[in-house]
């Protein structure tokens, strides 16, 4: 199939795509999807001026439509709260009793940022100092597939200085509540090292999910069944010594200091390249048939080899360089992007030939592309380079 069959294809999928979508705006603001979604798949980017720019064919009226798609972004006149909440209950129906939600906090960092609304303080975590930066706080979660098979699941911009924020503890308890209405229980809940801490835990608890799993660090303290405490590196050893020989993974039943609710402390023999020690992973939901210590270990290796499409968001789409003022339009240009990024993982997942073809033109850039979202991502921008990208909703 030549460029113009691809470009056809693309458009007839996208099309029905935003169509299951398009009941949760309002009539007047349902063109928006075909006018954003389109643009960052062609662009690659979140940034209104390279949206636009793939969606006209000269430049004559970039900037007239830049700032009409700004000033619908910024409007006080609508609400995109049911368009988010559609699109998760659209991805939580994909949502098994073992599919990994990998749950995290984030950030976007603002460099350069000086005017926007709401501006707040973050640490960057790709810088190895963890500097301090201008930015936004992210809460994300991800219906990891497989490694190279991620779906945004929900995202939410926050910042300490927007109006009613009760403080990130309070935002997390919110957030756990509202994933678990929403899955109804399913799928094994995955957190890193952020979440260790003794309030996210007992939050966890609290919240009632069937199975989730933290990974903590070394120094954190938790009691056996006895009521004797010790750090979770010395229970961690203690499992190792008294590991059978032909066992990979084991456990130990713990608690929290001062909290009576049965948890897991599992780990392993191995550790994986570039990690000091062997994980250490509180579980809940795992000491009993059919989940067990290793198929604890198992999900969580699983959540850790999907981080490479987890920061697609950032790396493909520019999370970070995107440049509207208003608090509210950051939002929901994240929630188109969040949409943009569902039809790339659904292409993924249909497996077509078509598919495949859009990846062969991600050659073009040279290098080899790990993740296949990432070839798919890049073989679009390949596809739709000089020449307008425009969806007609039909």
């Amino acid at each position: 199939m030549g460029t113009e069959g691809l470009l056809r294809f693309i458009s007839v999928r996208l099309n029905e795509f935003l169509h299951r979508f398009a009941f949760a705006l309002p009539p007047n603001r349902r063109e928006l999807l075909w006018e954003l979604v389109p643009g960052i798949l062609a662009s690659g980017r979140l940034r209104l001026s390279e949206i636009v720019r793939s969606r006209l064919d000269g430049p004559g009226a970039l900037q007239g439509l830049e700032k009409h798609l700004s000033l619908q972004l910024a409007s006080k006149h609508w609400d995109h709260q049911e368009l988010a909440e559609t699109v998760l209950a659209d991805q939580a129906r994909q949502v098994g009793e073992d599919t990994i939600v990998a749950i995290d906090f984030s950030e976007l960092v603002k460099r350069y940022g000086r005017k926007l609304q709401y501006l707040d303080q973050v640490s960057d975590r790709s810088d190895p100092l963890k500097s301090v930066r201008p930015g936004y706080g992210l809460f994300q979660a991800y219906r990891v597939v497989r490694a190279d098979q991620v779906f945004p699941l929900y995202l939410r911009l926050f910042s300490k200085w927007q109006p009613q924020f009760a403080g990130q503890n309070k935002l997390l308890d919110d957030e756990l509540f509202h994933l678990r209405r929403q899955l109804q229980g399913r799928g094994i809940w995955d957190f890193d090292r952020g979440f260790d801490g003794g309030y996210s835990l007992k939050g966890l608890l609290t919240c009632q999910q069937p199975r989730w799993i933290v990974r903590m660090r070394g120094d954190r303290h938790l009691t056996d069944r006895t009521g004797q405490k010790q750090s979770v590196r010395d229970w961690a050893g203690h499992i190792r010594r008294n590991l059978p020989e032909n066992r990979l993974a084991g456990g130990l039943s713990v608690r929290l200091p001062g909290d009576p609710r049965p948890l897991q402390l599992v780990t392993c023999r191995f550790r994986v390249p570039d990690e000091p020690e062997p994980w250490m992973l509180l579980t809940h939901g795992f000491d009993q048939v059919p989940y067990s210590p290793r198929r604890a270990l198992t999900s969580y290796l699983r959540r850790w080899r999907a981080e490479d499409g987890i920061r697609l968001y950032k790396q493909h789409l520019g999370g970070e360089t995107f440049m509207v003022q208003y608090f509210r339009a950051m939002q929901r240009l994240l929630l188109m992007g969040q949409l943009a990024l569902t039809f790339l993982a659904e292409l993924v997942e249909e497996d077509s030939t078509c598919v495949g073809q859009i990846e062969d033109a991600a050659l073009h850039f040279g290098e080899p592309i790990k993740i296949r979202a990432y070839r798919v991502a890049r073989g679009l921008q390949r596809l739709t380079a000089g020449r307008p990208f425009r969806v007609d909703r039909c």
